[in-house]
């Protein structure tokens, strides 16, 4: 009985001996190399090297901070997270599923989500010197207003606006009766930027809307002509009126660029034409008459030419 019980316990121990030699042999490679790419506002991709013992893996990411993960089972060594906040922390680890074990949690990797363009720009309370800038609620620590004068796209000048959940912002010290244009950025989590909004444009009250000069007419065809002049400060629209010379009825149109092609003309015909300024103040007055002659139309020689009746002293042509 006494050996009996020995040689149980022998075995006993040998048993255990016998599994934990195997539990080391096959123990379960915690993953490596974690990056993070594809990263968009609401998205990422999470990456790690792939393992040779690996089943699957078992993958945790949360808001960094915070207590409560989501955690995703998958084959592959990547992880397509979507539904992220914009502009906002995160962190994530993976470890990996062996055939009868698993292994450590890999180290914990942070990366941000990027920023959400703002939208829904308008622009509001426009004076001669000063406007209203707003935009709709955007998730960020800060915005980055950059405006310009339109007629001067080079010389840039910026607004850095906190708190993040502002939504409007007012500029001071304008021009009069100058076309503006502005676009809005956010910044977020460490300083990492958005990219900027759509552009949106207006014009400070005010100042002279200055009467179009430098007129000129070109490509002129039998029916048409294209109309030009030099562009004006703070223009939204150019109202032009032409008739022929010899008329008295205008016909009117508009533009919003420094040039207008006119078609449906009459051929050698001589023509007047004038131009107007539209600004955020009102119209300028017209200016003095242009003139322009469209082409005559090609006089073409007669063609199927042939004889008939060919007596000795007529023919039928």
């Amino acid at each position: 009985m006494n050996s009996k019980g020995k040689l149980f316990c022998g075995l006993a121990i040998l048993s255990i001996g016998f599994f934990s030699i195997n539990t080391g042999a096959n123990a379960c490679t915690t993953p490596t190399s974690l990056t993070t790419t594809s990263i968009t506002s609401t998205s990422a991709k999470l990456n790690w090297g792939t393992l040779s013992d690996a089943v699957s893996y078992y993958a945790r990411y949360r808001k960094t901070g915070t207590s409560t993960w989501t955690s995703v089972t998958v084959s592959t060594n990547y992880l397509n997270v979507t539904g992220l906040t914009a502009g906002t922390s995160y962190e994530w680890r993976v470890r990996n599923n062996c055939i009868s074990t698993t292994s450590a949690y890999s180290s914990t990797i942070v990366f941000n989500t990027s920023c959400d363009a703002p939208v829904g720009l308008s622009t509001s309370g426009i004076t001669a010197s000063s406007a209203t800038l707003n935009w709709g609620a955007t998730a960020c620590d800060s915005f980055l207003v950059r405006y310009y004068k339109t007629s001067v796209p080079n010389t840039i000048y910026y607004k850095t606006i906190k708190p993040g959940n502002s939504t409007t912002t007012t500029l001071t010290g304008l021009t009069t009766g100058t076309n503006y244009s502005w676009l809005i950025r956010t910044y977020c989590v460490s300083g990492q930027s958005g990219n900027y909004s759509s552009t949106l444009t207006f014009n400070t009250t005010g100042g002279t809307c200055s009467v179009p000069t430098g007129l000129a007419t070109a490509s002129i065809t039998t029916t048409g002509a294209t109309l030009s002049w030099t562009a004006v400060t703070g223009a939204l629209s150019y109202n032009i009126q032409y008739k022929l010379s010899s008329g008295s009825t205008w016909t009117s149109t508009t533009t919003t660029s420094a040039s207008k092609a006119l078609t449906g003309l009459s051929s050698a015909s001589a023509y007047q034409w004038q131009v107007a300024t539209v600004c955020s103040g009102g119209t300028s007055a017209w200016t003095s008459s242009a003139t322009f002659t469209t082409l005559p139309a090609t006089c073409s020689f007669p063609t199927g030419l042939n004889s008939a009746s060919v007596t000795s002293t007529g023919a039928s042509l």
